[in-house]
């Protein structure tokens, strides 16, 4: 039998292991985070219409899953939607997003884990030749507790013809 010293040890080691996120053999369930990123008043050329300034307005909705598994591996699978985000020219035209993107990434559970994340939306209008891909990177930061935070890195446009 343990003494109460030798007890008192192992929870100590154990709780430390905790705090600074070495994996324990412990399972996470499945932690889902629902994250807005507001992307509104960033201003675009459209590359299809080199005359065309567009402002984009909206939010980008992210749901992401972590899960952690007994050997350290974090798996968090996240869809990315710009439905709500609406791209509008000075003269009123407005372009719409008509996809959603999936990715799944896994990695070691170290924290914070940090991770980019690369999506390719299609933004059309009516009309030739004047719909156009939004490229967007976004920076994932994963914590000890599984909620991902997310932001905005970088915003490109090519022409989709």
């Amino acid at each position: 039998m343990r003494s109460a010293r030798e007890s008192n040890r192992c929870l100590l080691l154990v709780v430390g292991w905790l705090a600074i996120g070495i994996p324990t053999g412990l399972v996470w369930a499945e932690v889902v985070t629902n994250t807005t990123i507001p992307v509104d008043k960033a201003i675009l050329v459209n590359p299809c219409v080199p005359t065309e300034a567009v402002t984009v307005s909206g939010d980008v909705h992210m749901v992401s899953s972590v899960t952690i598994s007994d050997s350290g591996n974090v798996t968090t699978k996240t869809s990315v939607n710009f439905e709500s985000v609406k791209l509008t020219t000075l003269n009123g035209d407005v372009y719409q997003a008509n996809n959603t993107d999936e990715q799944t990434f896994s990695d070691k559970a170290v924290f914070p884990l940090i991770q980019s994340l690369e999506t390719d939306t299609e933004f059309v209008k009516p009309g030739p030749n004047n719909n156009f891909k939004l490229h967007v990177t976004f920076h994932l930061t994963i914590n000890s507790k599984g909620v991902v935070t997310a932001t905005v890195d970088n915003l490109q446009v090519d022409c989709n013809k």
